[in-house]
């Protein structure tokens, strides 16, 4: 089995942004107008109902009773947007792989809606349920492990905690690590495969970890400085309007009651350069591992005009 670079794979979102600038282009334009459809959604739908369900969560001392009046107004709506979102991601995790493993495969963005696109929503959804059973064991060791911290208390007791969330942490990103190759091995043989990335990883946990946790690094770093030339944007594009920086920071914050309050230049461009950000980064965190899954396969890069 081929070897891969942890380096390289950490900086393979830089690269896809450095040689395909119109595809990570056409997916921030996407997700931008994706979004502006799902808040002109949520306004139409339940714009005030949202509202005042996430006052009430925010609030002190929330009545139980009043969130469960306030959930039971919006659960419909979430039933709707929930699948739209994972159907949208999926889109965007295909175009990414395809841009990595078959840049062959010409189109706007490499976005496309067909059976790759779908069996990436079974992934998704499979991933998402070991995620829910992780959380389940998770809880469930916590709780004995707290009855058993009650026993000893003080110091042994506080060591033990510690001894015991270190080891839950690391068993759940052992878990994800293993399983994250799930989407491009799907995505490249072209049928679903899930566990089937658990004995892939087996030898390579360490570089793959490695390669996470540089590219989160990374991105991080790039969204922050991104996000403080976003705010001299928009704050220039505000005071061009006619507005003053006393008004600014109330003016950004999104209003969904109405589609008045929402339709605001600042809101607009808060989430077109959000979308950037949000693209940007799930760039850097996602095609490491298609990367990574293409030089543990031994295929290396291709050329496209070799492929067709």
């Amino acid at each position: 089995m081929a070897r891969f670079s942890p380096t390289e794979a950490a900086f393979e979102g830089f690269r896809l942004t450095r040689e395909h600038p119109r595809a990570v282009l056409a997916w921030a334009l996407a997700y931008f107008f994706y979004t502006l459809a799902l808040a002109i959604l949520t306004i139409s739908w339940i714009g005030p109902d949202f509202a005042a369900f996430s006052a009430l969560s925010h609030s002190a001392n929330p009545d139980p009773a009043e969130l469960a009046h306030a959930f039971e107004k919006i659960g419909p709506y979430l039933l709707v947007v929930i699948p739209l979102q994972v159907v949208f991601f999926a889109v965007l995790n295909c175009a990414i792989y395809r841009a990595v493993l078959r840049p062959f495969e010409s189109g706007t963005g490499y976005l496309r809606l067909g059976r790759d696109e779908f069996r990436m929503v079974a992934v998704i959804a499979m991933l998402f349920m070991i995620w829910l059973a992780i959380l389940f064991v998770v809880s469930v060791v916590v709780t004995l492990a707290a009855g058993t911290i009650g026993v000893f208390g003080g110091a042994p007791g506080a060591l033990i905690g510690v001894v015991v969330d270190v080891a839950v942490f690391c068993l759940a990103i052992w878990v994800l690590v293993r399983l994250s190759l799930a989407g491009p091995m799907t995505f490249d043989q072209r049928r679903l495969v899930v566990f089937g990335s658990w004995s892939f990883t087996r030898t390579a946990f360490w570089p793959l970890t490695g390669a996470y946790i540089l590219a989160s690094l990374l991105g991080g770093v790039i969204v922050a400085l991104m996000m403080v030339i976003s705010s001299g944007i928009i704050a220039a594009a505000f005071m061009a309007t006619g507005g003053t920086l006393a008004g600014l920071s109330q003016n950004v914050q999104t209003d969904i009651s109405t589609l008045h309050a929402f339709l605001t230049l600042p809101t607009l461009l808060s989430q077109a350069l959000g979308s950037a950000m949000v693209v940007f980064y799930f760039v850097i965190a996602l095609s490491p591992s298609a990367i990574a899954y293409q030089g543990l396969i031994g295929e290396g890069r291709t050329d496209a005009a070799m492929l067709v």
